[in-house]
């Protein structure tokens, strides 16, 4: 059989609990982040390749005694030139949890729908961060997802036309049309 392909690189390891960081903050591979117009533009233009804030662009230097240690060394400035610190400060703001933003990073890494979650409310919070950044492939899946939510709302659940107007305008200002016009059809039954 043939070989399968290689997977997709897995997200970089959070920096360390010593690290002092001012704003929350995940890292993310710069080939990956670059796909995304709204990270290649930050990417190019105000970030600080690699570095924490605060820190300089110091050359790496120090005990090269041994393989190991030029090894280290090595890995370190690879990991420096290819990792990106993405600031989410803004996103949590506008009140999108860092779960919900990993799971945006997840999305763009492996391309899989089963970094929908299933709660409405984590969902709608996932499409702000979606459109946001510009991935309309998972907010188009976003979409799908709180669809089939109100579908199954429908089955002997009161709360249904309160839902389906909770949803309304959230689905307008995204631009959510086809759930839009299934909360429309759902109003227009009751």
């Amino acid at each position: 059989s043939p070989p399968s392909p290689p997977s997709p690189p897995s997200p970089p390891s959070p920096p360390s609990s010593n690290s002092v960081m001012s704003a929350p903050s995940l890292l993310g591979h710069k080939c990956v982040l670059a796909k995304i117009p709204f990270f290649k533009a930050l990417l190019s233009e105000t970030w600080r390749e690699g570095q924490r804030p605060g820190q300089g662009e110091e050359p790496l230097n120090g005990p090269l005694n041994g393989e190991e240690d030029a090894s280290e060394a090595l890995e370190a400035s690879v990991l420096q030139q290819s990792v990106a610190e993405v600031d989410i400060d803004g996103f949590t703001k506008d009140g999108v949890r860092i779960e919900i933003f990993s799971k945006l990073l997840d999305f763009i890494y492996t391309g899989s729908e089963d970094v929908i979650p299933e709660s409405p409310n984590d969902i709608t919070e996932l499409v702000v961060a979606a459109e946001r950044v510009g991935v309309t492939q998972l907010v188009r899946l976003c979409e799908r997802d709180l669809i089939v939510f109100l579908a199954n709302d429908t089955e002997g659940n009161e709360n249904c036309n309160e839902n389906a107007r909770a949803l309304s305008d959230f689905a307008r200002a995204y631009n959510l049309r086809r759930l839009a016009r299934h909360i429309d059809a759902t109003l227009a039954l009751s």
